[in-house]
């Protein structure tokens, strides 16, 4: 009962069945926070996800986010509290804008935004693609387990590349 249509825009698949998930991301790729979108878009959790976040870790550098979360309300807002927010906007863009949009430091940070797509698919390849459990309860344990699974993952990945490292350092 929980289920929603969700429709991504994507040329294929017009609507799939699920409950939408923002997650924030280090730039290490850690997942630091999560938040369940029931019956809410990303433009209205925009600005409540970052201070979330920024309440919880302190001071953010830099954030970006998809086209979804983006209104004038919400660049405004979050670059109140952020140093510089990178969230293209959507449909026709004005010389202004496309001035903004192809800044030097806009354009790398929105090219590291690449690896929270990155992210999100693992977790969708490690467990989270279809969620056996019943109920919205069970499924916000499930998020919140496979979350701590992808960072436990991500973590033994370090671990083992210094691992390895450190070996071919004696070896040399």
């Amino acid at each position: 009962p929980h289920t929603e249509w969700v429709s991504k825009g994507k040329t294929g698949v017009p609507v799939e069945f699920g409950v939408k998930l923002a997650v924030v991301q280090d730039q290490y790729q850690f997942i630091l926070h999560h938040h369940i979108m029931q019956n809410q878009q990303d433009v209205h959790i925009a600005q409540d996800l970052v201070l979330a976040v920024q309440e919880k870790y302190g001071k953010i550098d830099s954030i970006s986010l998809d086209r979804g979360f983006w209104s004038p309300e919400n660049e405004e807002a979050i670059g109140n509290h952020v140093r510089k927010v990178v969230m293209p906007k959507k449909g026709y863009k004005s010389q202004e804008r496309t001035t903004i949009e192809s800044d030097k430091e806009f354009t790398k940070l929105r090219h590291q935004h690449s690896a929270v797509e990155s992210g999100i698919n693992s977790v969708q390849e490690h467990g989270l693609k279809k969620v056996p459990d019943k109920g919205i309860e069970s499924y916000k344990c499930y998020i919140a387990f496979g979350i701590v699974g992808y960072n436990t993952h991500l973590l033994g990945a370090i671990a083992l590349a210094r691992y390895y490292q450190n070996l071919s350092k004696q070896v040399a």
